[in-house]
């Protein structure tokens, strides 16, 4: 069963990435990145005095393979899409900038139409200090003795490697209404995850308000041109398959041939990540793209 989950933030979730240098622009996130969190949080911090000691002692010794057999992920999740709700017509933004609608009902969405759309970019200015975060590292480092360090006056924050900087932020959607597509995951597990991002929030800058969930829904949604990975849109008698979550370009490459050619490339973004998580891994993946589908 794939779910449609509506998010209802009071700040909108933040995730920035480079375009060039000191200009950051904003990213999709991944639900299952934060569900991942979720459950290692049920499963391996949850008894612990102080589990954010643990999380970051964790994350300095673990292998890559100890973490990801800890988690042993079997959900999946579309990007995060910003949205606006009317009364039970909600329409999604997918990361093309088309307005896929649908129909709510009482615990279900239904999808109505898709049309083209456009989204002007806001810029702000930020600071981020890297400082804090050195601090923290050190201080783990010391409690695990692993390494003699020096005290932390070396670290100049206005100087070298370590001055904080001044970004420009380009924000496309700012709004408070975010979904996604689930699917892999029991309903009760799905709430249990989302009550506890409720208290951590998700994405970047959360101690800074950003990313602050209030509430959320979870509706179910049947529909074969949907799913977690993509939606086909129909559009004056034509089909347009959306990818809406990262993608491996093999897998790409496979469903084209096997579809004997049926499906013909309109436009691919390529980047660097993965297509499962964790998601920081450096493989070449799609980020985004869009084909006519002719079956």
């Amino acid at each position: 069963m794939n779910y449609l989950v509506l998010l209802y933030f009071r700040f909108p979730p933040l995730h920035l990435s480079y375009s060039h240098p000191n200009v950051l622009v904003q990213d999709y996130i991944i639900l299952d990145s934060a569900f991942a969190f979720a459950k290692y949080y049920e499963t391996k911090l949850k008894n612990e005095v102080d589990w954010r000691k643990k999380y970051l002692e964790d994350s300095l010794t673990k292998t890559f393979d100890e973490f990801m057999d800890d988690l042993n992920i079997s959900f999946r999740t579309s990007y995060l899409l910003p949205a606006y709700r009317i009364g039970n017509k909600l329409v999604v933004i997918t990361p093309f900038e088309y307005r896929v609608t649908f129909k709510i009902n009482e615990d279900s969405a239904e999808y109505v139409k898709s049309v083209e759309g456009y989204t002007r970019e806001n810029h702000i200015e930020i600071i981020l200090s890297k400082r804090d975060d050195i601090i923290k590292v050190f201080s783990i480092y010391r409690n695990l003795k692993s390494v003699k360090w020096r005290t932390l006056s070396d670290i100049d924050p206005s100087r070298r490697a370590y001055k904080s900087i001044q970004y420009t932020v380009r924000l496309k959607y700012t709004n408070l209404l975010w979904v996604s597509i689930v699917e892999g995951v029991a309903i009760e597990c799905l709430n249990d995850y989302l009550n506890l991002l409720q208290k951590f929030g998700i994405g970047k800058k959360r101690n800074m308000g950003w990313g602050d969930l209030i509430r959320y829904e979870i509706l179910k949604i049947n529909n074969e041109n949907i799913s977690t990975q993509k939606v086909i849109h129909k559009l004056n008698g034509k089909r347009i398959l959306e990818i809406i979550r990262p993608i491996s370009p093999y897998t790409i490459s496979d469903q084209i041939l096997r579809q004997n050619k049926s499906i013909i490339p309109l436009q691919i973004e390529l980047g660097f990540g993965s297509d499962e998580p964790p998601y920081w891994q450096r493989k070449i993946i799609i980020k985004r793209a869009k084909f006519i589908v002719n079956y």
